[in-house]
């Protein structure tokens, strides 16, 4: 029989007293989503996880009913062991019932990623859709219309969204998490449980067994013996613990914000949440208060700034924040773009605090140019004298406070948000004045990858690093990698769109060690702002969520009356990716401490990657060759250890 490697299933029938099978469980990998109809594989080995200390690993839980049940299914995890004793209390076990997802994907292969949309009143089916079929017009809604227009939009489903774990509890004394699975069977297609352990920093390596229990009530709706006795049957699993332990904090910046508008979630769950998946916020949260005085120097109140920084940077490890108050254009071209009604001819909304004139540099053939550029204020780069003044005094008091308390190396100076070519100069001006006030920032641009009218300027790059990237120079890009400049990717949506495999989701990861990337970003893991989410109309409540633009929801919207958003499939492949980050670092580290040089190191851990990343930046969405993978960097990691 194949072992792990091969990533197999396991089950189990569940017979009510006629003989018939009344419950078919089974537990499979991650990597491979379970469909609504998907039936068990009966010639398949055990699963068997692996798992460094201090890791995450996600496997599935599925259950098929052959009819109605009459009660809800009783779950039972015990702590998995080791045969010498050594346990991981199944507290850290987390249990959460997993729904499908509609969503409308192009039906020209071609386009399939290139943009999603919700299917709006059309209801999940109860039986998964093997082959697309064509979308039903829907009056009013935006894949709606007639002809051809219809043909160019299928429906589809995929196993996304994840609920909060409810009504689980931990005994001790038992060693055993139990709880039921939230939901009665209906017989219409699996149900299926997104079962996560967390294997502690603290756990003895070695080979463990964990078991889960299931109890169902003895015959369905229809069945002789309803009403009376449960078939209680348990399920197997193996868990290898690797010696070697993760860091505590994240060695790979993946940078975003969480969730913009809509329902509302707690603010300590994000953080938490964030912090178990290894990702970091874009913003600390807290800015500090800031105005100046008649000499323009600033006044700055950092009480609660330092109370906010000392958690999130000194407790949760976080890095990559953006400097409060520096990002002086944001939105996409440049001032002219974003000045709104309201205020003052020549100010931007997001440097008002600066009181100085930020305006349009010198555009002469700018068809706005005359109606917003002053002659009378400022010079060809937009900015008068007090702006100078302000933004440089505040970014040196800035870097002195934070150098003070040891957090000035979390932040970058973000001047600009995807600037037009036209706009470089007043980038440069922005530059100089940034390392006037602090020689050592970090200087970057949202939206900017290498360029020739900005090197020597920035030592940051933060572009939109993808298949087709028209402003992309690889060559230019691999020079400033040389030089030690550091290479970010903004916004990774096509990476990270609903109808993507785990696979490709986890291997995002994996690309960014191949391309030498020193970062993510992304400003939100999900923007609610255009849907309607308050009383009982709640998109998210069953399950059929989708927004048009998926590709910004990585979590979905909390229930009624919550204040916990929800996790999806690609949230979870995204840590495991980001885990996965942290073995490649080990195997590079044992390759320096055997003698290897740093860049042959690092070939060496991409070449082993290069068998999932292709060179079209594609992957090969093989689950059974991405744990092969893991195993072969997990064996050179402990073999190097070895006296």
């Amino acid at each position: 029989m194949r072992r792990y490697g091969l990533l197999a299933l396991i089950f189990v029938v569940l017979r009510c007293s006629a003989g018939e099978p009344a419950v078919r469980c089974w537990l499979q990998p991650a990597l491979e989503k379970a469909e609504r109809n998907q039936k068990p594989s009966e010639s398949a080995a055990p699963l068997q996880l692996q798992a460094a200390r201090n890791e995450y690993e996600s496997f599935q839980l599925v259950l098929s009913a052959r009819e109605k049940l009459p009660a809800d299914v009783a779950l039972d995890f015990a702590d998995p062991l080791q045969s010498a004793g050594a346990r991981i209390r199944a507290e850290n076990v987390q249990v959460r019932l997993a729904r499908y997802v509609s969503f409308l994907e192009p039906a020209d292969p071609a386009r399939k990623y290139d943009r999603l949309r919700a299917p709006g009143a059309l209801p999940v089916k109860g039986e998964a859709e093997d082959e697309p079929a064509p979308n039903r017009a829907r009056p009013g809604g935006r894949a709606a219309g007639s002809g051809a227009a219809d043909r160019n939009w299928v429906r589809r489903e995929t196993l996304d969204l994840l609920e909060n774990e409810t009504g689980f509890t931990y005994d001790p004394g038992t060693g055993v998490k139990r709880g039921h699975i939230g939901r009665a069977l209906t017989g219409e297609g699996n149900t299926v449980l997104w079962i996560t352990l967390y294997v502690p920093a603290g756990a003895e390596p070695g080979d463990y067994e964990g078991r889960i229990h299931i109890g169902v009530p003895l015959g369905g709706t229809g069945s002789a013996s309803a009403g009376g006795g449960q078939a209680r049957q348990t399920l197997v699993y193996g868990l290898k613990v690797r010696s070697f332990v993760l860091p505590k904090f994240a060695s790979f910046p993946l940078t975003a914000d969480p969730p913009r508008g809509g329902a509302r979630y707690s603010l300590s769950f994000a953080d938490q949440d964030f912090f178990s998946h290894r990702a970091t916020l874009r913003h600390l949260g807290v800015d500090p208060e800031l105005s100046f005085d008649k000499d323009d120097g600033p006044a700055l109140e950092w009480s609660a700034f330092d109370r906010r920084a000392s958690y999130v940077i000194g407790e949760l490890g976080m890095r990559g924040f953006q400097v409060p108050y520096a990002y002086a254009v944001g939105g996409h071209g440049d001032v002219a773009r974003n000045l709104r009604p309201g205020l003052k001819e020549g100010e931007y909304v997001g440097m008002l605090k600066f009181g100085g004139y930020l305006g349009v540099p010198y555009f002469p053939n700018d068809p706005q140019f005359a109606r917003y550029h002053d002659p009378k204020r400022g010079g060809p780069d937009g900015m008068d004298e007090t702006f100078q003044r302000r933004f440089r005094n505040y970014l040196a008091a800035f870097a002195r406070h934070t150098k003070e308390t040891g957090w000035f190396d979390a932040f970058y100076v973000n001047v600009f948000d995807e600037p037009l070519q036209r706009s470089y100069g007043q980038l440069r001006s922005l530059a100089r004045l940034a390392k006037q006030a602090d020689a050592d920032y970090k200087v970057t641009a949202m939206g900017a990858l290498p360029h020739p009218a900005l090197v020597g300027y920035f030592q940051a790059w933060n572009g939109y690093y993808r298949p087709g990237q028209r402003d992309m120079n690889v060559d230019l890009l691999r020079e400033r990698q040389d030089f030690g400049e550091r290479v970010r990717s903004g916004n990774p949506w096509y990476d990270w769109m609903i109808n993507r495999s785990p696979v490709w989701v986890r291997a995002y990861l994996w690309w960014a060690w191949v391309e030498r990337l020193d970062g993510l970003g992304s400003y939100t893991i999900a923007d609610w702002r255009q849907l309607k989410l308050d009383g009982e109309n709640n998109p998210a409540a069953d399950g059929n969520f989708t927004p048009e633009d998926s590709w910004k929801t990585m979590v979905y919207p909390p229930p009624k009356g919550a204040d916990q958003y929800r996790s999806s499939v690609r949230w979870e492949m995204t840590r495991e990716g980001l885990e996965d980050y942290e073995w490649f670092l080990l195997l590079r580290d044992a390759l320096l401490r055997s003698g290897m040089g740093a860049a042959r190191a690092r070939d060496e851990v991409s070449r082993l990657l290069q068998q999932v990343i292709r060179p079209d930046w594609s992957r090969v969405d093989d689950p059974r060759l991405m744990e092969r993978i893991r195993s072969q960097i997990a064996a050179q990691i402990e073999a190097s250890r070895k006296p």
